[in-house]
């Protein structure tokens, strides 16, 4: 039996959805939390967590894996992540071209890319 559950809409989601989409940091669930919580005081960490997954599992934003911790991004299309595997920051990289792969036309992407920042890699000479 297949049914169409109506997802929820709470001032709780749409707080969270409207810090992310101002800030271009890549922010941590706890930093999410310490924002949010400045607006709704009685909101949860657990919560945060919840409504963050949510919008991840509905494409609304994205969830980046960051060397074992989980970061945010709200701008999830029509760019690449680049992730430093030393120090942990991500770069934000937009592609100017429009591509194909064969006839299939791309309206949106997203892009991972790890390796070592330039920072990092003068450290490491």
């Amino acid at each position: 039996m297949i049914t169409n559950k109506k997802k929820r809409t709470t001032l709780q989601k749409v707080k969270i959805l409207e810090y992310l989409q101002s800030v271009y940091t890549h922010p941590t669930a706890e930093v999410v939390y310490e924002y949010v919580k400045k607006e709704i005081p009685m909101i949860s960490l657990g919560t945060v967590y919840r409504n963050l997954n949510a919008l991840a599992d509905d494409n609304e934003i994205i969830r980046l894996e960051v060397n074992g911790e989980f970061r945010y991004d709200a701008n999830n299309c029509g760019h690449v992540h680049l992730i430093c595997t030393k120090c942990s920051s991500i770069e934000d990289k937009a592609l100017r071209e429009k591509f194909t792969f064969g006839k299939f036309n791309v309206h949106c992407y997203s892009l991972i890319v790890k390796g070592t920042c330039e920072k990092c890699s003068r450290r490491m000479k």
